[in-house]
């Protein structure tokens, strides 16, 4: 079953843990314990604090276990574990977690946040949770009232005796409750009966950002701390030559010159050379940098040019070799047979990830532990990459989790953490890491340039016979962990490509490789980013090709799947698919599902004079659970919104080894006069897996706008970004 939802806002404790056995991940019922301080690695002697504390008073702290970046897992995810035990959702605090192997992410393996999968992963292990505190506070409840458990209820913060009308609050309750055995499979609610899932609440974290109350890296205060700024080689892979610190040193403030760098960390992540100005404030590091001398020298290839990739490209579809992602029948055959034939080629460029806060960390290293305070999608990998630079066991180094300004993959690499660490050891006093604008824009970890050459056959009556897809790029995996094993298509390159929906006739999809010297790494969405735009403009090609309308075409090849076509048809009905425009105005449309999630967009473009607006945007999503509506919409916004900015601006140049961009003035992103209206309708699915949010609201952005393009221009759009193409 589906249904729509609105997405608007919806009107004496013991210091002893609870042990709650899930997997190994445990919670804890603590008085008075200062919450931020829970979940410190190696806190051994009370693991359950981590979860989540009961104060006297009724207030529950949570931790949560992901990171939060503006995706809304501040709300998401402890509302799934207060939910199930009926606190109450006006007194709960949430507070963040330090990097601590209890908060591994039971889908991931791992505590890090990333392919939309922190409510995905931890949702069964939350509602357990909150669950077996849910019932050891009922036993306690009726305990203290000598009644049956059945006539026990926790709800909304209280235990209430369903005969007798009694009432106690779960913080009296708590200290009893923490003695009594734990549960090990406790019944779970009903849909019916959860009163926060499934419904819009108010964000955990909006307070605190509107009143600047929250806690970025570049916040954190420690005595004797000092500020550095980087400058790094402008090669990829370049090492120092030589540099000369005086000039810098002659800056008021600047108190050290510390060359780093040069190291391979705990994947084949490349850490940069470098130097640091290490001074008593950020201007005076910053005049530093302006003020230094240093020259470098080598790299992995001072030749390089995205140019000549993107050109290599065409050819390297065709003669390979390629790795088979999929085969469902024979391509081969009907091409050879087929009355009519269509080959295209499409190319993206690389892509930065221009988060609003540019890498920052702070780092205080000791003779035997280092602690740092890291927006990072990956604490455990901060851990083990900084205690192998400095010689300490990962359970040494405590990382410390702040707000995150923007990560869209880019704080998942642990370069930043690395760099602060080894500065801080050199100095020998806390120091706090702020990259400059322009190193965050010449060393990033870039979503890689990617191509498709898509061959489409077709019988004598135009109808679709087979379909050949060759992804052609660098390997995200190549850039994350050494080679093992056999060779086999890279799950970036064919996403989105080789997990399609669509009932074709004979698919085949398969990639080669183009290894870069460029740094990549993950990036919204990930390989459906691209194929997104690949997939949906080849299935306009074809639809054009057979003479169909384009919902029409896709509607009949998703038959077979009714979730799906629910998804399309909501946004064929809601931009009003079918309806007459003036000229120079067109509609599109596009679906995918990535992580789990549907998602349709529809598109309203006009065309004047070579200039494209985009009157309005709709989407419609179905992550078969809505944990909180109202987050849900945002998400979709702002990818959308993402989107956007890549599609019209997006584009990273390298030319002779070095990026060519260096800030928002030449990689810029869609202003608020440009950003048109996005309607969002939010789909359930019964029984549906739970599906991401944050990524999958971005691949299906930029074919919907492009396929409307077509229908306003009759031009096809097969490179970005737009601002290349040339449309009048």
């Amino acid at each position: 079953m589906t249904k729509e939802l609105a997405s608007g806002p919806v009107p004496a404790l013991s210091r002893r843990a609870v042990l709650a056995g899930s997997g190994g991940l445990l919670l804890g019922l603590l008085a008075g314990r200062p919450a931020v301080a829970a979940g410190k690695a190696g806190e051994a002697a009370t693991p359950f604090a981590a979860w989540m504390d009961i104060a006297p008073d009724g207030t529950i702290t949570v931790a949560t276990p992901a990171a939060e970046m503006g995706q809304g897992i501040f709300t998401s995810l402890p509302k799934i574990m207060i939910d199930e035990l009926g606190g109450d959702w006006s007194r709960v605090k949430v507070v963040h977690s330090d990097g601590n192997p209890a908060f591994i992410n039971p889908a991931s393996k791992d505590q890090s946040t990333g392919r939309s999968i922190s409510v995905r992963g931890y949702y069964p292990l939350l509602r357990k949770l909150g669950a077996q505190a849910r019932e050891m506070l009922r036993q306690a409840a009726a305990t203290d009232w000598n009644i049956p458990v059945d006539r026990v209820r926790i709800e909304n913060g209280f235990a209430i005796d369903t005969q007798g009308g009694r009432r106690l609050t779960i913080g009296r309750l708590a200290a009893v409750a923490a003695t009594l055995p734990v549960p090990d499979n406790p019944p779970l609610k009903s849909r019916d009966q959860l009163t926060l899932v499934g419904r819009s609440t108010p964000a955990k974290d909006v307070a605190e950002k509107v009143t600047g109350r929250a806690t970025y890296a570049i916040d954190v205060k420690l005595p004797g701390l000092l500020t550095a700024t980087v400058r790094m080689a402008p090669v990829f892979g370049a090492v120092i030559d030589r540099f000369d610190p005086a000039p810098a040193l002659t800056i008021p403030g600047v108190v050290a010159v510390v060359p780093f760098g040069g190291q391979i960390l705990d994947t084949p992540y490349p850490y940069e050379a470098g130097v640091a100005i290490v001074a008593e404030n950020f201007w005076a590091a910053r005049r530093g940098y302006d003020a230094l001398s240093v020259t470098f020298k080598g790299g992995r290839d001072p030749a390089a040019s995205t140019a000549a990739l993107a050109a290599a490209r065409p050819a390297l579809a065709e003669k390979g070799p390629a790795l088979l992602a999929k085969a469902i029948g024979d391509s081969a055959s009907a091409w050879q047979e087929a009355a009519h034939r269509q080959e295209w080629f499409y190319d993206v460029p690389f892509l930065a990830h221009m988060t609003m806060e540019p890498m920052t960390c702070v780092a205080h290293v000791e003779a035997d532990r280092a602690t740092l305070w890291a927006p990072t999608q990956g604490p455990l990998g901060v851990a083990r990459a900084v205690g192998k630079l400095l010689g300490l066991p990962p359970e040494k180094v405590t990382v410390h989790r702040t707000f995150l300004g923007g990560g869209f993959g880019r704080r998942w690499p642990r370069d930043f953490a690395v760099q602060a660490a080894e500065i801080a050891k050199a100095v020998g006093r806390p120091v706090k890491l702020i990259w400059t604008r322009e190193e965050d824009t010449q060393h990033d970890f870039y979503r890689p340039g990617m191509g498709l050459r898509a061959r489409a056959s077709f019988d004598a009556g135009r109808r679709l016979t087979g379909l050949h897809l060759t992804s052609v790029g660098p390997s995200l995996v190549a850039w994350q962990r050494a080679a093992t094993g056999t060779p086999r298509a890279d799950f970036a390159a064919v996403g989105g490509l080789d997990d399609s929906h669509y009932a074709l006739p004979a698919l085949t999809v398969d990639w080669v490789d183009q290894p870069t010297p460029i740094p990549i790494g993950m990036w919204r969405g990930v390989g459906h980013s691209q194929n997104g735009f690949f997939l949906e403009s080849v299935i306009d090609e074809i639809a054009q090709e057979a003479g169909q309308d384009p919902y029409a075409f896709r509607r009949g090849m998703l038959a077979g799947n009714p979730r799906a076509c629910r998804v399309l048809d909501k946004a064929a009905s809601a931009i009003g698919w079918g309806r007459t425009l003036p000229a120079g105005q067109g509609l599109g449309i596009a679906f995918m599902e990535s992580y789990d999630t549907m998602v349709a967009h529809g598109a309203q473009v006009s065309v004047r004079d070579g200039k494209v607006t985009v009157e309005r945007l709709v989407a419609v999503v179905d992550p078969g659970l809505a944990v909180d509506p109202r987050t849900i919409e945002a998400q979709v916004q702002g990818a959308a919104i993402f989107a956007l900015s890549a599609l019209f601006h997006g584009e990273i140049t390298v030319s002779n080894g070095q990026v060519d961009q260096s800030s928002f003035t030449d990689q810029p992103v869609l202003t608020l006069a440009d950003t048109p209206p996005v309607d969002v309708h939010i789909l359930e699915s019964d029984g549906a897996p739970i599906g991401g949010i944050g990524e999958p609201g971005l691949p299906t952005v930029a074919p919907a706008v492009t396929n409307a393009i077509f229908a306003a221009t009759g031009i096809r759009i097969r490179s970005l970004p737009l601002a290349k193409a040339k449309l009048g």
